[in-house]
């Protein structure tokens, strides 16, 4: 299944610039500026096997 804008947008920032922080990833994403509600956003992204592996790939392109 193809990722959302904002999901790729979440999976690049996750990578990159927040280097594994969910919460500040899917604030930057856009998605929310209220932190609780992003760390409960960021959770439920990094269950979705499609953001996963979109994760798994920039990481492997990033060496």
């Amino acid at each position: 299944m193809a990722l959302s804008e904002m999901q790729e947008r979440f999976c690049q920032f996750y990578v990159g610039e927040c280097r594994g922080n969910g919460t500040e990833a899917v604030v930057r994403a856009g998605y929310t500026e209220n932190r609780s509600s992003a760390a409960v956003i960021a959770s439920q992204n990094l269950r979705k096997l499609n953001i996963i592996r979109r994760i798994n790939d920039l990481r492997r392109e990033a060496l």
